[in-house]
């Protein structure tokens, strides 16, 4: 261990200065501000007066516990309630008639079919329809502007 020292003691002193970089230290722990101990301050002055307040000078008080109990009709309608969930949970099920359901396939009359039939038809021939036969048209918008007489006609009349 003696060795390892006196040779990076060694290595130190041998070292050119030159070639040492400069290092900016940083001030990890900075000090409080004024405004931070004012406001320290401030925080114990209000703790220790917290502590040291005289409850002598309290006058003592009563307070008043209302308690808003149901009227009549609450109770009713509670009891009313609490009746129907125990009858609902004590329902005896074999009181129950066995019911059958039947099932009925009804099948569409012939027209019904006929109608069905064209409108899959009409939609096959709109799906299938073949654009190449179409020629190209062109649109013309006229924009039909009122008289003079038309409209003094209308400031005058309406």
């Amino acid at each position: 261990m003696a060795d390892t020292k006196k040779a990076l003691l060694s290595d130190i002193h041998k070292a050119d200065i030159n070639s040492f970089h400069h290092v900016d230290t940083e001030e990890k722990d900075k000090l409080p501000t004024d405004k931070d101990i004012i406001q320290e301050r401030g925080e114990v002055e209000l703790r220790s007066s917290i502590g040291a307040f005289d409850k002598k000078g309290l006058k003592p008080t009563k307070t008043l516990e209302k308690v808003n109990l149901p009227d009549r009709a609450e109770i009713a309608q509670e009891k009313t309630e609490q009746e129907l969930r125990n009858s609902i949970g004590d329902f005896n099920k074999a009181k129950l008639k066995p019911a059958v359901t039947a099932e009925k396939n009804s099948l569409p009359d012939k027209t019904t079919i006929e109608k069905e039939k064209t409108e899959k038809e009409l939609i096959d021939s709109i799906s299938d329809f073949k654009k190449d036969g179409l020629k190209h048209a062109e649109t013309k918008e006229k924009v039909v502007l009122p008289s003079k007489d038309d409209i003094e006609k209308e400031k005058s009349g309406a």
